[in-house]
């Protein structure tokens, strides 16, 4: 995931992220998703909450509409950090509700 966002004051970040969809099966198909988020990180700690909504299957359909949440800790010095989360993005895929639980670990730059 490829996430730029802007800063909205000390405590609130806006991102609008890019993921790719691998297909883990036989047949599976690539696909990209956007991922409007805003994260609530207070200044001198280092754990933030995440809440993120999605639209998936850009390039195949149907789009389907997600939203979730994630929290997670990081550091950072002289404005790289690293970031380690996890979050939860229920939604509906073919008339199923399913819980997609994801893990993500990272690296950033403030400037």
């Amino acid at each position: 995931m490829l996430a730029p966002g802007w800063g909205i004051g000390d405590w609130v970040r806006a991102e609008l992220g890019l993921v790719t969809a691998l297909g883990d099966t036989t047949g599976g198909k690539f696909d990209l998703e956007l991922r409007p988020m805003f994260v609530l990180a207070p200044p001198m700690v280092p754990v933030y909450g995440r809440a993120i909504f999605a639209v998936t299957n850009l390039l195949n359909s149907p789009i389907v509409l997600a939203y979730g949440a994630a929290v997670g800790v990081g550091i950072s010095l002289g404005g790289i950090g690293l970031f380690g989360e996890v979050g939860i993005l229920p939604r509906s895929i073919a008339g199923t509700f399913v819980w997609i639980l994801e893990g993500r670990l990272g690296v950033y730059y403030l400037f």
